[in-house]
């Protein structure tokens, strides 16, 4: 979410992403890996960079935003599965995408 407001101006706080998300169906095939210092847990790869896949000039912010929340969920799901845990939702775009999310492999 910094990324999205310091960087990119998309947003003005982080509270906003949700409502600006839902504000379209799907992110038009716009996919988020941020990996803007490397990738984490599991996959410890320092040397990772950030991508941003599938624009096209349908997409605009909102899908660029839902992207950015859609990678959160992905990332703390791919973990929870690790875990043995299901993924706890607690926002409308993490239930959204809850059944099924898609496992990265």
């Amino acid at each position: 979410m910094q990324w999205l407001r310091d960087e990119m101006g998309l947003i003005q706080q982080a509270a906003e992403t949700e409502m600006i998300a839902q504000g379209v169906p799907d992110t038009r095939g716009v996919y988020l890996v941020p990996a803007f210092s490397g990738l984490g847990a599991p996959h410890w790869d320092s040397s990772a960079r950030g991508t941003i896949c599938g624009l096209s000039r349908g997409a605009g912010r909102a899908e660029l935003v839902r992207a950015t929340l859609e990678s959160i969920v992905y990332q703390s799901d791919e973990l929870a599965r690790l875990m043995g845990k299901p993924l706890g939702c607690r926002s409308a775009i993490c239930a959204w995408m809850a059944a099924p999310v898609p496992t990265i492999s």
